[in-house]
């Protein structure tokens, strides 16, 4: 069996060895270009409204490097909103994942789970944040904060309100759709009062702690014993990468939990991707966290949680806990990142950060941007339109021209955002900002 897997993956690098560069479609290829025409034409027709972009993967690809249905090669530097961290064929990956895909089930759940179950949790618990103890897994982030928020209720309970920033998101679901900050997450549904917004941290006031500080303590009055949690992305990811010093987040963490609130920190989008395994880690601040959610390159999620917080039996569960492949993956990501050097202040990932915001710099200086933000693997750039329709067509355009990324942010500052693959090296970024740079200076 072995060496059957071998041997496929040996095809597939043969295959990924031709995939060196941005390609477009070859227009005498009919059959492949007309097949992806209707391959988008059937996901316009099934779902009711067509995709962002013009992009239906072959299923093959070579690190940072994606090829489409139609044989166009284009630079991958959004990765599925930040799922596929290692890149596109990695041979690790795929060996992982085709000897999960031999389990006896496609799918595990919380009542009977295989090894690959056990190990994920393991592996876990063997690498929680700060005070957490626990770790419950699921398949997507918003059923992670959806976890998240009904275990620290019912601790909290008769509290139920959620305090949250301007920009969060916590995901699409009814009620996390509430703690979202954005009006398109909830349009047309109704506004139950569970969520108060507090602003977020603004470089450019030199009293934007204060202000915070001054917003939660009126909350706090308000709405007196009501208040279970506080939702706290470090980095917002939706909200368009904006981040904040450890210096706002403690002061907001000690009113918090001086009066009683739990602090439920979602990494959901900044889990390994910070040079850290966490964000709170870079930042100083593991110990603050009761609530811990991951999710996107995990290849699934989790909710850690600390003793205090442990759930009584059937709050949390659910018929699924995750895909074979997926629980196998996870417990791999969490390995690599670790025993690769990825982590650390001399990781890959912080030096990939280092070139990342010196062509950021560069573009800056030539004032084909206002300004930008890197932290590991996670760079967002305002261009000088930053309306959402120029953002848009700012992404459209780049991925014409052979770059995926996509938007972030809200009216009136927009954002182009990036979640890069850590396959790359520091000089692997010149062809991709070439093209970047040469759309910023002719968009049209």
């Amino acid at each position: 069996m072995e060496d059957l897997i071998e041997r496929l993956l040996d095809e597939i690098d043969v295959h990924k060895q031709k995939i060196t560069g941005v390609r477009r479609a070859n227009r005498q290829d009919e059959g492949r270009v007309a097949g992806m025409a209707a391959l988008l034409e059937g996901v316009r027709m099934d779902r009711g409204r067509p995709l962002f972009y013009a992009y239906i993967g072959s299923g093959m690809g070579n690190g940072a490097l994606v090829e489409l249905a139609d044989g166009s090669v284009k630079w991958d530097f959004i990765t599925g909103i930040g799922t596929n961290f290692f890149g596109h064929s990695d041979r690790q990956f795929m060996r992982k994942a085709v000897r999960a895909a031999l389990s006896d089930v496609p799918i595990q759940g919380h009542l009977q789970p295989n090894a690959e179950y056990v190990r994920f949790l393991s592996t876990l618990t063997k690498n929680v944040p700060g005070r957490c103890k626990h770790a419950w897994p699921s398949m997507s982030g918003t059923l992670a904060n959806e976890n998240a928020l009904k275990l620290i209720r019912q601790k909290k309970h008769p509290a139920w309100r959620v305090l949250a920033f301007q920009g969060a998101f916590a995901g699409r679901s009814t009620t996390l759709s509430e703690i979202t900050d954005n009006d398109l997450n909830k349009k047309g549904q109704p506004t139950l009062g569970q969520a108060c917004h507090l602003p977020f941290y603004d470089p450019a006031n030199p009293l934007s702690t204060a202000h915070t500080l001054e917003k939660l303590d009126e909350a706090l009055l308000r709405h007196p014993g009501e208040f279970c949690a506080i939702h706290v992305e470090l980095i917002q990811g939706e909200g368009g990468f904006r981040e904040a010093p450890a210096e706002f987040f403690r002061p907001v963490f000690d009113r918090c939990r001086r009066a009683g609130v739990a602090i439920w920190v979602d990494e959901i989008q900044t889990f390994g991707r910070t040079g850290e395994l966490y964000a709170l880690d870079r930042l100083g601040l593991s110990d603050w966290a009761d609530v811990v959610t991951i999710g996107k390159m995990l290849c699934g999620s989790a909710c850690f949680f600390t003793a205090e917080l442990n759930p009584e039996p059937g709050l949390i569960s659910g018929t699924f806990a995750g895909y074979t492949a997926g629980l196998a993956l996870g417990s791999d990501v969490i390995r690599r990142l670790k025993e690769e050097g990825y982590l650390g202040p001399a990781g890959k990932i912080r030096k990939l950060e280092v070139a990342l915001a010196d062509r950021m710099r560069s573009l800056r200086d030539k004032q084909l941007i206002q300004d930008y933000t890197v932290v590991g693997t996670m760079a967002a750039l305002t261009p000088n339109q930053s309306d959402l329709q120029s953002v848009q067509r700012l992404v459209r355009t780049l991925f014409d021209a052979g770059l995926c990324t996509y938007y972030g942010g809200h009216a009136p500052r927009c954002r182009l955002r990036m979640l890069l693959p850590g396959c790359l090296a520091p000089s692997d970024l010149a062809e991709p900002f070439a093209i970047l740079e040469q759309v910023l200076k002719d968009p049209a």
